[in-house]
């Protein structure tokens, strides 16, 4: 996004993956700052900018990665708590398959658990691994759901 376009009059740069569906946002050039709330804090990045980068990017079928978890050796896996913030609405239609597992188990009257257990894999075959074809052994689990919902 050219930076004419920002409410900061910084660019906003997103790199695309070659491996799968990830992005990474980053104010004027990757490694320009710290982290993407450095750019927040030193005034380089609008919150508003970003959000409408990240929808569009979602909208897309890209998942945001921040840019310092990019940055940073691989020590296993990252914990929740660097991606506190993030919030991702996803609308997705399960295979049959799935939903047929996730109504047959509400139907003989497992938790609330179990459930979740389920939908995150659903999410995690269809969604993360996009059936196989990316993503391969990640692991799903859903944490903080702020809501979730299943129509027919």
């Amino acid at each position: 996004m050219p930076a004419e376009a920002t409410v900061c009059g910084t660019r906003i740069v997103v790199c695309v993956s070659k491996f799968g569906s990830l992005a990474e946002i980053c104010a004027d050039n990757p490694g320009a700052f710290l982290s993407t709330e450095d750019a927040r804090e030193e005034g380089a990045l609008d919150p508003g900018d970003l959000a409408t980068v990240k929808r569009a990017l979602a909208e897309l079928g890209y998942v945001s990665v921040p840019e310092e978890l990019l940055e940073s050796d691989y020590e296993g896996p990252i914990a929740p708590e660097c991606f506190e913030g993030d919030l991702r609405h996803l609308t997705l239609a399960l295979p049959p398959r799935h939903a047929a597992r996730l109504l047959d188990a509400q139907a003989a009257g497992v938790d609330e658990d179990q459930l979740l257990q389920l939908a995150a894999e659903a999410l995690g075959e269809t969604y993360f691994r996009d059936n196989g074809r990316r993503a391969h052994g990640l692991e799903v689990e859903l944490t903080d759901l702020l809501d979730l919902q299943f129509r027919l």
